[in-house]
Parts: structure tokens; sequence; C-alpha cells
């Protein structure tokens, strides 16, 4: 993780696997999605991590809304 320098803060919030299908927004392909477990392996450096996967309701125009499935992660390096 070379692009985060030593106790840099990275915040992401992305759709998680579980949002494939749904009618509210996100990727058609299951590989631009994120698991939880993912992102446990790709930020396993990091000396805090914190990930969850939420059920959110989205309201950002006619094709962001309803029902998804989200993952948030906040880690320190």
């Amino acid at each position: 993780m070379s692009y985060l320098k030593k106790g840099g803060v990275l915040i992401l919030e992305g759709f998680a696997k579980e949002q494939l299908g749904r009618d509210s927004s996100g990727p058609q392909s299951l590989d631009l999605f994120y698991s939880k477990d993912e992102l446990l392996g790709d930020f396993s450096d990091c000396k805090q991590i914190n990930i969850e996967t939420k059920e959110i309701e989205l309201k950002e125009g006619q094709f962001h809304k309803g029902k998804a499935s989200v993952v948030r992660c906040v880690c320190v390096r």
C-alpha cells in the first residue's frame, strides 16, 4: 500500500457484492464490487481498520434510488 503514507487515512465506500442484480444502481460485473474479506486482505498492513457491510437507502436521483448494499472501510496505515 505504497500510495498511503504512514499515518495516512483511507476512507472508502463502495457497492458490496450483494448489490449485484439490484435495481438501485451499481455496476453489472461482480468484479467491480467489494467484499469485507477482500478489503481486509488488501489493507492487512494497516494498523487500524474498520470495515462494515450495510444496507442503505439510496436517494440520489432517478437511477440511484432504493435499497442498496455497501461496504464502508476506514483504515489508518
